[in-house]
């Protein structure tokens, strides 16, 4: 019988990640699922871990060596966004915050992944197209996504004939608990007015991408709604 190839998804608590957990365990990998507080039952091992402390990082890939010592991928999907200040009102522990997660975090989750990848292994990024997206009160978030594609950009070039595929996936708006939490509840701001992507969009189309043949890579893919035309 063939044996199940792991999956390690970061962030898979809810929005993105948790939608990619769920259908990658319901069609035949094994998935272990990892976040600050997590204990989905639908999934094939969970883990805890908190991006933003290097010693949490380390804990969590050293629980994931218990499990296995390869890998099929790595899918860092934590993000964080807090408020809609301007610069000049911003909140310096929001910034640290939203940059713990969602940069310095993924370059944690790299490090401590190295040794879990082979060749025909992949690790994808779930980062936004705000990497792209400037608007205001933005500046930190879309900093910080920015520097996240540059870092996928720059991973690309080091695992170069290794055999190991880095992709990173830029989605639009979507109907998350994300936009919810930047706008504190407030469902009006966070509906654009537009029918946003669903999370099961994503993550069918991570599933096609697990399902390539090892020798194709999207390097960087912009996935949005139909009727969000513009960056």
């Amino acid at each position: 019988m063939e044996t199940k190839k792991n999956i390690l998804v970061i962030g898979a608590s809810s929005g993105y990640g948790q939608a990619i957990a769920r259908l990658l365990n319901s069609n035949g990998f094994s998935v272990i699922g990892a976040s600050r507080e997590i204990n989905d039952s639908t999934l094939s091992h969970n883990i805890k871990i908190d991006v933003r402390s290097n010693e949490s990082v380390k804990y969590a890939f050293e629980e994931v060596s218990k499990i296995t010592d390869n890998l099929f991928a790595v899918i860092y999907s934590s993000g964080v966004a807090k408020g809609m200040n301007k610069i000049s009102a911003g909140n310096p522990e929001w910034w640290d915050d939203v940059f713990q997660t969602n940069t310095l975090g993924l370059l944690r989750a790299i490090k401590f992944s190295n040794s879990f990848l082979k060749s025909g292994s992949s690790f994808i990024h779930i980062g936004s197209i705000s990497s792209k997206l400037n608007y205001i009160g933005g500046a930190d978030y879309c900093a910080s996504k920015a520097a996240s594609s540059s870092i996928m950009k720059n991973l690309r070039l080091e695992l170069a004939n290794t055999g190991i595929r880095t992709m990173s996936i830029e989605p639009g708006y979507a109907k998350t608990n994300f936009m919810l939490r930047r706008f504190d509840g407030d469902e009006t701001k966070a509906n654009k007015g537009i029918k946003p992507l669903d999370t099961e969009d994503l993550a069918k189309f991570v599933h096609f991408i697990l399902e390539q043949n090892v020798n194709v890579n999207f390097d960087e893919v912009f996935i949005k709604p139909l009727e969000q035309v513009t960056h």
